[in-house]
Formats: C-alpha cells, sequence, structure tokens
C-alpha cells in the first residue's frame, strides 16, 4: 500500500507492508499515524507513519530491473513484483540475479521462436527471462573458455525444477546448432547438452541438486571442453 506524506516523503506514493497491498494517498495526520486512502478501493486506514515505505516515481512503475529503482525498499520491491506478475511477466531483475515467481500455470514464452529471439542477444536488448540468463552463460563459455554455472534457487514449488528445464532447452538448442566464425572454431565448447547421469561424470554439462534449507538449489553447470577441434 502507498501513501502520501507531507515531509520527506511529499509528491511521492509509499508502499506500506503488512497492510492491504496498493496504493494510498495520504488525507489526514495525526501525530505519529496517518490516515490513508487506498486508491483502489476508496477505504480509509490509519497506519502508523514509521511503516511508510516510499514508493518510486511512475516511470518505474513495472521496472524489469529492481536495482533502477530510485526508493529500493522492501514494500516498493514487492509492489513491483506484483505488478509485473499481474501483467504475465514473471521474470524481474535485481542485478545479477533474475527473480522468477511461478505462475502455476502454462505461459507461451518457450517456444523456439522465443528461443531465437534471445539467441545473440545481450541482456538488456530483450525483457528478462530464463533465455537471457541462459544466453548470458553460455556466451561467456565461449568467449572466456571458462566453466559456467547458474544457479536455480527457491522454496519447495517455486519454479526451480521447471526453469532448470529451461535453461537445458535453450542450451541444447543454441549449442547444437552453434556456428563458428570466420577463422572456425579454436576449441570445442558443449555443444551438445546432455541431462545428467549419476552414472556418468563426464559429459559436458551437469545439473546437480544441493539441499540447503529450507530451499532447494539446482546447480547447472556448463563445462568448455579445452581440446583442439579435429
Amino acid at each position: 500500500m502507498g501513501s502520501r506524506s507531507s515531509d520527506s516523503t511529499a509528491g511521492s506514493l509509499a508502499p506500506v507492508p503488512h497492510q492491504e497491498p496498493g496504493a494510498a494517498g495520504v488525507r489526514e495526520e495525526r501525530g505519529d499515524e496517518l490516515e490513508v486512502e487506498l486508491v483502489e478501493s476508496g477505504r480509509r486506514v490509519s497506519v502508523s507513519r514509521d511503516e511508510v515505505q516510499r514508493m518510486n516515481p511512475p516511470r518505474f512503475s513495472k521496472a524489469e530491473d529492481m536495482a533502477d529503482l530510485t526508493c529500493l525498499n522492501e514494500a516498493s520491491v514487492l509492489h513491483n513484483l506484483k505488478e509485473r506478475y499481474y501483467s504475465g511477466l514473471i521474470y524481474t531483475y535485481s542485478g545479477l540475479f533474475c527473480v522468477v515467481i511461478n505462475p502455476y500455470k502454462n505461459l507461451p514464452i518457450y517456444t523456439e521462436s522465443i528461443v531465437e529471439m534471445y539467441r545473440g542477444k545481450k541482456r538488456h536488448e530483450m525483457p528478462p527471462h530464463i533465455y537471457a540468463i541462459s544466453e548470458a552463460a553460455y556466451k561467456s563459455m565461449l568467449q572466456d573458455r571458462e566453466d559456467q554455472s547458474i544457479l536455480c534457487t527457491g522454496e519447495s514449488g517455486a519454479g526451480k525444477t521447471e526453469n532448470t528445464k529451461k535453461v537445458i532447452q535453450y542450451l541444447a538448442h543454441v549449442a547444437s546448432s552453434h556456428r563458428p566464425g570466420p577463422a572456425g572454431p579454436a576449441r570445442s565448447t558443449a555443444q551438445v547438452l546432455y541431462v545428467p547421469d549419476p552414472e556418468r561424470h563426464s559429459r559436458e554439462s551437469q545439473c546437480s541438486p544441493v539441499q540447503s534449507s529450507p530451499m532447494t538449489v539446482w546447480r547447472i553447470t556448463i563445462l568448455s571442453q579445452s581440446s583442439p577441434v579435429q
């Protein structure tokens, strides 16, 4: 929830945690309490001034990277994620991280045509997506000739397994159809992505679960092979 204040928060919206979500405007000030009117419902509620947190200007609505927010606080982060989620945007960057909210339904954002849209693109050139993270890791492996890792963390039901599958899908597609430069490849890389098998430890791509209470971590490691291409 948000409110307008006459002091340092003048002219700005401020989400208030632990109350009804949404923005609101200050209608009356009573010492340490504020009476605010919820924008969505028009209902008035009283909140403590200490609970008020500044919200970002409208131009930051549904920000793709929360590191860009002028006012970075818990309420603003949750409000931004909520706005994006209700608009069908389940991926949001937070600096180097990508926050994903499980929609619990199938979305048409994992097709082969979408894969091609992200292929070869820099992260800032496309909307937030697990494919952009995968592309960045794959490109770094090709350029730096070093192994890359992607960690998918979250509580049970957060969507770790499904996003791990999407990483594998993306890497399998772009690696199997990788086109070398004019001079030809200097080294072979993970051109074919294999699903991990406990019986085989020499595969070029590994995906292993690491238990970390109360969350689980899936580690996806892309290995670069340094032997010359014959």
